[in-house]
């Protein structure tokens, strides 16, 4: 008889992959589409397209003063993660989580997309920008990002959630 509950891992997996997939068709889509500098409204006056430089920093363009020290930087952080999350999704506890290994594939599909494009184009291809302008609300100009960003900042929230309303894993029971 086997007692042994079921393994989830490989959602961590067809989550990363479905992340990166839909972060690389984007970007490759808009950036094709659109000339450097150029924008297309989808939200007038709210959210834009928009194809940007590319950001060798990080988050709100943190580090970019320091241009490929910076991107090749934030590479290394990526890889570390996606390798630390290979390592954490294998633990017993965690294979039959779900809502964990959902978290950690939005994390490792953000990661490695955003990866990519710092080994492939020396920098972070971003395109999703929200600004207004008005006189009531003044100018309202948000950082550049992309799909990947989304997944690494959700996933990110994901996990801090989970760590609050998880039970800690039971201990192995002890041998006779």
């Amino acid at each position: 008889m086997n007692t042994s509950t079921p393994s989830y891992r490989h959602w961590v997996w067809l989550v990363a992959g479905l992340v990166f997939v839909i972060d690389q068709v984007s970007k490759y889509a808009v950036f094709a589409w659109l000339d450097l500098g150029q924008h297309f409204s989808i939200i007038p006056n709210w959210f834009h397209f928009t194809h940007n430089q590319l950001n060798q920093g990080a988050v709100f363009g943190f580090g970019k003063d320091y241009g490929l020290i910076s991107n090749y930087a934030f590479a290394a952080f990526s890889a570390l993660a996606v390798l630390f999350i290979i390592y954490w999704s294998g633990l017993e506890h965690v294979r039959r989580d779900r809502l964990l290994l959902f978290t950690l594939g939005m994390i490792s599909g953000g990661a490695l997309g955003n990866l990519y494009d710092r080994l492939v184009f020396k920098g972070v291809r971003d395109f999703l920008w929200f600004h207004h302008e008005s006189e009531r609300l003044g100018r309202l100009d948000y950082a550049v990002f992309n799909w990947a960003d989304v997944c690494l900042v959700v996933g990110a929230c994901l996990l801090l959630l989970h760590s609050y309303l998880a039970k800690a894993p039971e201990p192995a029971p002890e041998a006779a």
